[in-house]
């Protein structure tokens, strides 16, 4: 009674939390403010709800109540669930409600679902209780008369809304049915003959006396209803929280696109060609791959709940259980037994593969719809992620399909162990590189993006692959590595932690020339090259004396690898032009050439001695 007052007492501050939240930004509502709205519309249905389930739990825990106050409580309790479901469907869809505003559903679809729960919801919550109260008495005659009649009432009304709900033409789904062509839409009419046929199948069963079978059909009904309608609220909010990521992604997009733009002056030939875009993300296949996600949970939810729902009243669903493909024996209790493997067994494996790969293939998607606005994850990452959740997933699918299909541990470990002896034997390379692959995941001393040389090969990583990575080198060639190679041999990583790198430029200079004036027109060169980082601090150092020439080192730090050619260039070009504007010469080798001797007979006897 308590809990019945309190909601009475904040009805109104609810409701009006509520309507302030439909009255706001609801377009660009979060998905925390459409789960307070649909936790705001819960709170608002449950009053008439609580009102009867306190009644009749007064009831039922009355031990002395006689049979019908127990039948009444019975029918309190089971209506109380009924009404807060129906009062919830009915907030929801109301002209500019939560269906509408927040979910963004079509007007015709919001408003067709909204009359016919209006007026269903007074002949649905009088016909519930009727129902389940003479339900618990099957063998009186009143209760039979009146419960069946109630029966029947509810389920014509059922045929009525369903024939308005899933009509090809005027239904929910004609716009979809439009515009598709397939198989779902070319299926329509059979989907329509399913939805009316059914609740006419119940009342067939109360007429023609069947009435307990009619109420199991009933139940099992509800229940699929219900998991419908959650079904479609979870794709709703799931829905709309794409919507609001994609948002984001959007705006990721276009601050990234920003920063290139203020970029592009002080971008290399080289690193163009390697970085253009890289960090923009695909949101268009991002929405597609995340679409497709959701629909398969969608469809895998429907499937497995309908499944657990009429598989034990539908004799073709047991068919499937009855074909045995094959046996395996097992121990249950210190003996052995032939276990079968049957029809559904198979499916089941099916169904684990497909949802598996479709997970797979669109994981992707999801990491970038996870991440975006909570955490940065270089490319790096990512693609680590995505490959180790993959592996991770495709041997818990083997496992599941194996255990399906009677495979276990105890019957092939010694197969097993075999096998791996003989390929550990003969395929030695090809699982060092495997295992050199999942190190290289887990340890990450390259990523995805890392510019590396490994051996006399210098390039940009594009994918690390189980067996091998590819590396794309400054000449466009893509070049496969085993993983191998990266854990073994040396291995450079030119931007593991930091992707400053020093450039060094020897420059020589002839005999007399004034030192002091060769080290400040070095400097000059440098701060007149923009790409030279100011810290590190340059440095210019005369290192010694050579055979025909005063040389000189310069030591200069780029930001990115592909600017030390660039750099090099331009202080090539300045320090030159330089030196020839103070007329310093560059001195050319000098070598002195001793004749020590001459053979006789090379050259004409002309007196020499």
């Amino acid at each position: 009674m308590a809990i019945v007052l309190l909601h009475w007492r904040f009805r109104k501050s609810v409701k009006l939390r509520l309507e302030t939240l439909l009255r706001g930004n609801a377009a660009n509502a979060s998905v925390g403010e459409t789960l307070s709205a649909l936790v705001y519309l819960g709170l608002l249905s449950l009053y008439g709800a609580l009102l009867m389930a306190w009644i009749g739990g007064v009831l039922a825990l009355n031990a002395r109540a006689d049979f019908f106050s127990r039948s009444f409580a019975e029918g309190l309790l089971s209506t109380a669930s009924a009404l807060c479901v129906v009062q919830f469907s009915f907030r929801l869809f109301k002209p500019s409600g939560v269906a509408e505003t927040l979910f963004q559903w079509p007007n015709q679809v919001a408003q067709l679902l909204y009359r016919q729960i209006k007026w269903l919801r007074f002949l649905l919550v009088p016909s519930v209780f009727v129902t389940a109260m003479t339900g618990s008495d099957l063998f009186s005659e009143h209760s039979y008369a009146l419960g069946r009649t109630a029966l029947i009432v509810l389920m014509l009304a059922f045929t009525y809304v369903f024939h308005c709900l899933a009509h090809p033409q005027t239904g929910l789904a004609k716009s979809f049915y439009r515009l598709s062509h397939g198989w779902l839409s070319r299926l329509r009419f059979v989907w329509y003959a399913i939805a009316v046929l059914t609740p006419l199948v119940i009342v067939g069963f109360a007429v023609a006396g069947y009435y307990q079978s009619a109420l199991e059909l009933y139940e099992k009904l509800v229940y699929s209803l219900r998991l419908m309608f959650a079904t479609a609220l979870l794709y709703a909010l799931i829905l709309r929280w794409f919507r609001h990521t994609e948002r984001q992604l959007a705006l990721r997009n276009a601050k990234q696109k920003r920063k290139q733009a203020e970029q592009v002056q002080t971008s290399s030939a080289a690193d163009e060609a390697f970085s253009p875009d890289k960090d923009l993300l695909d949101i268009t296949k991002i929405n597609q791959q995340g679409r497709k996600l959701l629909t398969t949970l969608v469809m895998a939810t429907m499937l497995v709940g309908f499944w657990a729902i009429w598989s034990d009243i539908l004799p073709a669903f047991s068919v499937f259980d009855n074909v045995v493909l094959w046996q395996y024996g097992q121990m249950i209790d210190g003996k052995d037994a032939q276990q079968p493997v049957t029809l559904i067994n198979l499916l089941i494996c099916l169904l684990y593969g497909g949802l598996a790969f479709v997970f797979a293939s669109n994981f992707p998607a999801l990491v970038d719809l996870l991440t975006v606005g909570k955490f940065a994850m270089t490319a790096g990452s990512r693609y680590a992620l995505i490959q180790l959740v993959r592996y991770t997933l495709t041997a818990i699918t083997f496992l599941a399909v194996a255990n399906e299909l009677g495979g276990s541990w105890s019957q092939v470990q010694w197969l097993v162990a075999a096998l791996s002896v003989g390929l550990g034997f003969g395929l030695q390379e090809i699982f060092a590189n495997m295992v050199s692959g999942i190190i290289l995941l887990f340890e990450r001393p390259i990523r995805v993006g890392d510019t590396v040389t490994v051996g006399d090969v210098t390039g940009r990583v594009s994918r690390i692959q189980m067996r091998a990575t590819h590396i794309v080198d400054w000449d466009r060639k893509e070049l496969v590595v085993p993983n191998k190679t990266f854990i073994t041999d040396r291995l450079i990583n030119w931007t593991l932690s930091d992707t400053v790198t020093r450039v060094m430029v020897p420059v020589s200079v002839a005999y007399g020339s004034d030192i002091e004036i060769v080290e400040r027109i070095l400097r000059e060169a440098i701060k007149a090259t923009e790409l030279v980082l100011p810290e590190p601090e340059p440095a210019v150092n005369f290192v010694g004396f050579g055979e025909s020439s005063l040389d000189f080192k310069i030591q200069v730090f780029v930001s990115e690898l592909a600017e030390r050619a660039t750099v090099t260039h331009q202080l090539h070009v300045g320090i030159y032009n330089a030196l020839q504007s103070h007329h310093i010469e560059i001195p050319y080798p000098q070598r002195d050439v001793h004749i020590r001797s001459i053979a006789d007979g090379i050259l004409p006897d002309r007196g020499v001695s």
